[in-house]
């Protein structure tokens, strides 16, 4: 059974969220088990948002334009990577920049699958 984290968060004006999923309990991979598989999807507002995904130490979403949707994802349509492995107590970290003058809403899913 996946775990899932859906959530939105207003990114102000030139700034930098070192972590959107920070407090956010699935987002450390379980301890039992092999680890376990992600499925990252994302929508933003407006044109200027840019991720960036890790799981542990590794870097799975390179800094990435974000897709204009201004709604909550939709499964399958706004997926960003499917099936990435994450192992026992790696923590997945998603920054999130906005580069324009205004605030903007940043829209995610994230699915966590034990292994």
């Amino acid at each position: 059974m996946a775990k899932v984290i859906t959530d939105s968060v207003s990114i102000a004006a030139n700034t930098r969220n070192p972590d959107v999923l920070s407090g956010k309990r699935n987002a450390l991979i379980s301890n039992r088990g092999e680890g376990a598989a992600i499925a990252i999807y994302s929508t933003g507002s407006a044109i200027g948002l840019f991720m960036e995904t890790f799981v542990g130490e590794d870097s799975v979403v390179e800094r990435s334009a974000v897709n204009i949707q201004n709604r909550v994802p939709v499964v399958p349509d706004d997926i960003v990577v499917s099936r990435v492995a994450g192992l026992p107590n790696d923590r997945i970290t998603m920054p999130v920049e906005n580069t324009t003058g205004g605030a903007l809403t940043f829209f995610y899913r994230v699915e966590v699958e034990d292994l």
